[in-house]
C-alpha cells in the first residue's frame, strides 16, 4: 500500500527558492519583460546607466500626473510560489520628497506591502537627491494564482521622475517547528491551527477523516494509539502518519449510491464525468482518448474474489470492446466485446483467475476501459457516447478457482522469440486456438491450427505480449511471451 505525504516543508523549499529572486530581468537589460503603464513619454530604459558596473541598464518612470504610474514585471506562475512571507526590494534614485511604492496583483486584488525601515508606512519617500538608495518591503502572499510585480512612481506631478535599478522578490522561510502529515491508506487529515511554522507551546489538533470504504486504524511516528480527533505539543518538528484500512465487512461492492462520490474510483483526464444522479455514472469519452474507470491504491484479496461484474449503458455508437486491467508490477488486459447504443443496462462479467498476477495476495489496482476495436490507435474510445455505469461488483466463484486444475498444460520456446515459437501440449488434449495480445490487450494474432506445432512470430515488434493456448475442451492457459 502507497504512503502519501500531504506537507513536507523541508523537501519543498528548495524548490520555493528561499533566496531566489523571482523577478525576470531584476537589472534591466534592455526592457523585456517590463511593460508600462499611465507613464509620461519620456518613460523607459535608460541605456547604460545603472547603479552597479554591471553593463546593465536602469528604467526610468515618469509619472503623467496621476498616483498609478509604474512598471509591471512578468507574471510570477503560481507555481513557483508558496504561501507566506516575502521581500520586495529594489534601489530608487530621484529628487528628495518623491515617493515610490512597490505593489503585487494577488488573486485579483491589489496589495501593498510595509516598509521594513517603520513596518507601518506602504510608501518610501526619498531623502536625497540623486543618490541610488535601497527600498524594502515585506508581503504577505497566497499563492492562490499567478503573481503581479509593479512598482509606482506614487508623486502626482507630470514629469516628475525616478529610477529604479536591481529589483528583487524572495521567499523568506518562516522560523518555528514543522508537522509533516501521512497518511497509508485512503484518507485526509484535518489541521486545527494549519501553520506552515509552530511555536514551541502550540498545540495541534488532528482528525483523520477515512475515505468511502475505509476506515482509521491508527497512528504512528510521533502519534501513537487509535484516538481521533488526536492532539499533538509542536515543541519539535513531528512527523504523523494516519493509517486507514479498507471498512471491515465491506464486499467490494461499488454501488455509487452516494451522488459525488466515487467510492475511490478515478476518470482519466480525458475522460469527463457528466452527471453521476440516483447510483448512475455518465462518463464522456473524448475522440482518440484513453477512457479508463481506475480504481487505484485500493487492495483487493485475490483469495476472496476472482470474479467481477460491470453493468453499463453504452450509449456510445463505436466503443465496442470493454476492458478490465490489472496493475500488479505488470499491467494485463482481458477484453470482450459490449454492445453499442444501449437503451438498456447490460452486464458483463470478467474472470480475474486469467490473470497470471491474480494470486498470492492483493492486488491494489485495477481499471475499466472503453475501446473502439476499431481506432487505429489501440486502446483508445471513439468519443461517440456516454457511457452509464451502474456497479462494478466484486465476487468469489467456486468454480473458476477450480479451473486451476483444468488448465491447459503446455511449453513455448524459445522464450524470448524472434522468428518461430515451439508450442507444444504436454498432455493428451490438442491445443485448438492460440492468441497472441499486445499488453494494451490488442489481439495481433490468432490461429486455430499450428503446424508441426510451429507459430511463425516474425511479423510481430519486439516488446512483451501475452499469449492465450486454448485445448479442445475450452480449457485456458495465459503465458508471457517476450520478442526480441
Amino acid at each position: 500500500m502507497k504512503k502519501f505525504t500531504f506537507i513536507v516543508l523541508l523537501a519543498i523549499l528548495p524548490f520555493l527558492g528561499f533566496g531566489q529572486n523571482l523577478v525576470t530581468n531584476p537589472t534591466f537589460a534592455g526592457a523585456s519583460d517590463w511593460t508600462e503603464t499611465q507613464t509620461n513619454a519620456a518613460s523607459g530604459i535608460d541605456a547604460g546607466v545603472t547603479r552597479t558596473a554591471d553593463g546593465s541598464d536602469s528604467y526610468i518612470i515618469v509619472n503623467n500626473g496621476s498616483f498609478n504610474s509604474r512598471i509591471t514585471n512578468t507574471n510570477i506562475p503560481m507555481a513557483s510560489l508558496t504561501a507566506g512571507s516575502y521581500i520586495f526590494s529594489y534601489w530608487v534614485k530621484g529628487d528628495a520628497g518623491v515617493k515610490t511604492r512597490p505593489q503585487t496583483r494577488d488573486d485579483g486584488s491589489n496589495v501593498t506591502g510595509l516598509w521594513t525601515g517603520d513596518g507601518t508606512s506602504d510608501t518610501y519617500t526619498i531623502v536625497t537627491s540623486d543618490t541610488w538608495e535601497f527600498v524594502e518591503f515585506t508581503f504577505s502572499v497566497t499563492a492562490a494564482s499567478n503573481l503581479g510585480l509593479r512598482i509606482f512612481n506614487r508623486t502626482n506631478v507630470d514629469g516628475t521622475a525616478i529610477s529604479v535599478d536591481d529589483v528583487s522578490f524572495t521567499y523568506v522561510p518562516p522560523t518555528g517547528n514543522t508537522l509533516t502529515v501521512n497518511t497509508v491508506g485512503a484518507g485526509t487529515v484535518a489541521e486545527t491551527l494549519n501553520k506552515i511554522a509552530y511555536d514551541p507551546t502550540d498545540i495541534e489538533t488532528l482528525t483523520a477523516t477515512p475515505a468511502t470504504h475505509w476506515e482509521f486504524d491508527s497512528w504512528s511516528g510521533d502519534l501513537s494509539g487509535s484516538t481521533n480527533p488526536e492532539t499533538i505539543l509542536m515543541d519539535a518538528d513531528k512527523t504523523v502518519t494516519a493509517n486507514f484500512t479498507v471498512e471491515a465487512g465491506f464486499d467490494y461492492d461499488f454501488q455509487f449510491d452516494t451522488d459525488g462520490d466515487l467510492e475511490g474510483w478515478t476518470l482519466d483526464p480525458q475522460l469527463a464525468l457528466a452527471s453521476h444522479t440516483g447510483g448512475e455514472v455518465a462518463l464522456t469519452p473524448t475522440t482518440d482518448q484513453w477512457a479508463r474507470f481506475s480504481l487505484f491504491d485500493f487492495p483487493i484479496p485475490t483469495a476472496s474474489y476472482n470474479k467481477v461484474t460491470i453493468t453499463l449503458k453504452n450509449e456510445s455508437t463505436n466503443d465496442d470492446q470493454l476492458g478490465f486491467i490489472l496493475i500488479n508490477g505488470t499491467t494485463q488486459v482481458v477484453t470482450q466485446s459490449m454492445t453499442t447504443s444501449d437503451t438498456a443496462f447490460q452486464s458483463y462479467t470478467f474472470d480475474a483467475t486469467q490473470f497470471t498476477n491474480w494470486t498470492g495476495g492483493d492486488i491494489e489496482s485495477v481499471r475499466v476501459r472503453f475501446t473502439d476495436a476499431d481506432n487505429p490507435t489501440a486502446g483508445r474510445s471513439s468519443g461517440t457516447g456516454n457511457i452509464i455505469i451502474e456497479s462494478i461488483v466484486f465476487e468469489f466463484d467456486a468454480s473458476l478457482s477450480s479451473k486451476d486444475f483444468n488448465k491447459v498444460d503446455f511449453e513455448m520456446y524459445p522464450n524470448p522469440a524472434k522468428t518461430v515459437l515451439n508450442i507444444n501440449s504436454n498432455s493428451n488434449s490438442k491445443i485448438s486456438n492460440i492468441s497472441i495480445f499486445e499488453i494494451t490487450g490488442k489481439r495481433v494474432l490468432e490461429v486455430s491450427e499450428i503446424v508441426n506445432n510451429k507459430l511463425d512470430v516474425s511479423h510481430l515488434n519486439s516488446g512483451i505480449y501475452l499469449l492465450k493456448a486454448q485445448d479442445e475442451y475450452n480449457n485456458i492457459s495465459t503465458k508471457k511471451l517476450i520478442i526480441d
